[in-house]
């Protein structure tokens, strides 16, 4: 299921070339929806989530996160998506569209459906190239299957599209026959380079391991004029400004400033670990609660890259500073200012 030329053609110009790839396919798959009888997709659509209380997207609260950066990156998304209003609007006067919206003349609930389509065009859309062009597609069946960290056992899949407009799966591994009961994995962005963050607000999803961490989980640390990027999966520090200086130089100052910045968090990363124990076995229970998980091993993950910075600092051996590195900020687990501390 990808963008057509269903839309009528007041409105076709504007959507085909104002809009991205991922917009067109949720005001599609919106289409399809509210004619859902009618619809070629009508099993493939009767099969989508209703919601995900995983998804940030539908959370009222984001404060538990504990991180700013992270839920201006959300709200961020959220903005995005408001300011598409007027075009929705537009949309709800062609009567044949949204017969049953129309009618209650309800922008509220086009609007939310909205939030719910896009989510799941971002979430589970694959990207193809169709006639030389690159489009978003939603794929029954391939977006069933979980993210999966990549592996040589066959057990992971990539998904292509064909020379005959079709699509293909293919499992990594030819050399391996995996029996029945196999459950198979396809990775939705690189496990190793991408941001927890990133997993978080864009599929929902936080790995439940928080001891390991991918190459794009770090925090950004500034001090006076400098700020530094700490890396979880190997303690290395990265300077993003050009007046960078060697961090052996402040030792005695950020070490106790990292002490009490620590001090100042809402929450000890003691008590998180703990809560996430509670908090796991009552997800198992009731799916619904699961937003108190992410979120506490999202608290946990950038907690104990501060723990890190303070020990290595403490040992008298940090780690040695690298050349300065350019960072996409919204990707970053937490920002601290420790100057005033």
């Amino acid at each position: 299921l990808y963008f057509t030329s269903t839309i009528p053609q007041s409105l076709l110009y504007q959507l085909q070339y104002e809009e991205t790839t991922q917009v067109q396919l949720a005001i599609v798959l919106l289409i399809e929806l509210e004619n859902i009888d009618q619809s070629y997709w009508k099993l493939y659509l009767e099969l989508l989530p209703k919601n995900d209380p995983s998804q940030p997207l539908f959370w009222k609260d984001h404060s538990e996160l504990q991180s700013p950066l992270i839920v201006n990156s959300i709200m961020g998304s959220l903005n995005y998506l408001q300011s598409k209003k007027d075009f929705l609007e537009q949309l709800l006067q062609v009567t044949e569209l949204f017969p049953s919206l129309t009618s209650k003349k309800d922008e509220t609930s086009l609007f939310d459906l909205f939030v719910w389509s896009f989510y799941l065009v971002s979430s589970r859309a694959f990207q193809f190239t169709i006639g030389g062009t690159s489009v978003h597609a939603m794929v029954p069946l391939a977006d069933l299957i979980n993210h999966g960290f990549p592996t040589s056992d066959g057990t992971m899949i990539e998904v292509n599209n064909n020379n005959f407009g079709g699509v293909e799966m293919l499992t990594s591994s030819t050399q391996n026959m995996l029996s029945d009961d196999t459950e198979l994995f396809v990775e939705y962005q690189s496990n190793e380079s991408t941001s927890t963050a990133v997993f978080l607000y864009r599929y929902g999803i936080v790995n439940a391991d928080y001891e390991t961490y991918t190459k794009g989980d770090y925090i950004i640390l500034r001090y006076g004029q400098t700020s530094y990027t700490v890396h979880g999966n190997n303690g290395s520090i990265s300077g993003l400004d050009s007046s960078t200086q060697s961090i052996s130089s402040s030792i005695p100052q950020l070490q106790e400033k990292i002490q009490k910045a620590i001090q100042y968090l809402p929450t000890s990363l003691e008590d998180d670990k703990k809560a996430l124990l509670i908090a796991t076995k009552a997800a198992v229970a009731d799916p619904k609660t699961t937003t108190t998980m992410t979120t506490l091993l999202i608290r946990i993950r950038y907690k104990q890259i501060l723990h890190k910075l303070q020990n290595w600092i403490a040992s008298g051996a940090p780690p040695s500073l690298t050349d300065k590195q350019p960072v996409d900020h919204s990707d970053a687990l937490y920002w601290l200012d420790i100057t005033n501390y």
